[in-house]
């Protein structure tokens, strides 16, 4: 998958040098009619902050999702009434075959129309802000891995395969129970976390120093218990 990623951002060559963004269609800048657009603007930002927070591409990408989001914010973003904003640009829909046909060609592409506050557009706009809002501290913890204990607390369950697993204030556990918000919050700050999944695995083995050298940070809730 990282190697996929890798591959695709080599896309970010075909976005606008004076303003950062991506056309509607891709490779064919230069071709009369095409234009800039905003969803697509926003998930190449997205993807390219994100995949540098998580240490899949260099931190040179910054760089051009920085100038992206730049471009989205001048040519995309509307102030209304109030505080409120709008998210222009956004292509209505795009598909291929149907009833009238689709077929695919650059005048079909270039000829859907683009609408203002497409909920396609909004949502790839929030989870870019998110990222690039997060730029200043996404390397703080770089390096750092920390553990959760798996010993203290290594209640198991069997999983739909049959297979015992760990849970209870686990990094994965999304229910009242576990640490989602908390790992989700780590690796926003660049760092990694490590969750046993087994009883053999790291601190699924009594702690000491031979496990604690192995990690930046190690995390226990109520050892006593």
């Amino acid at each position: 998958m990282i190697a996929q990623l890798e591959r695709m951002h080599g896309s970010v060559a075909l976005s606008d040098g004076p303003t950062g963004l991506w056309y509607q269609v891709l490779d064919k800048a230069a071709v009369k009619g095409n234009y800039f657009e905003s969803s697509a603007s926003c998930m190449f930002v997205y993807s390219l902050a994100k995949a540098v927070r998580e240490g899949y591409l260099p931190q040179r990408y910054i760089e051009t999702a920085e100038r992206g989001y730049q471009g989205i914010l001048s040519h995309f973003i509307e102030a209304g009434a109030g505080d409120s904003v709008s998210l222009t640009g956004t292509v209505k829909a795009a598909g291929l075959g149907g009833d009238p046909y689709r077929d695919g060609s650059y005048a079909y592409y270039i000829g859907e129309r683009t609408v203002t506050n497409e909920p396609t557009g909004i949502g790839a706009f929030l989870l870019a802000s998110t990222e690039m809002e997060n730029v200043p501290n996404a390397t703080l913890g770089r390096g750092d891995t920390v553990l959760l204990d798996a010993w203290f607390n290594s209640q198991h369950r069997a999983d739909a395969f049959g297979q015992q697993v760990s849970f209870h204030y686990k990094w994965y556990d999304e229910s009242n129970s576990g640490y989602s918000l908390l790992g989700h919050i780590i690796r926003n700050f660049g760092a990694e976390t490590k969750n046993p999944l087994h009883s053999t695995d790291a601190c699924g083995v009594e702690p000491g120093a031979g496990i604690h050298h192995r990690f930046s940070r190690y995390a226990c809730k109520e050892p006593q218990a």
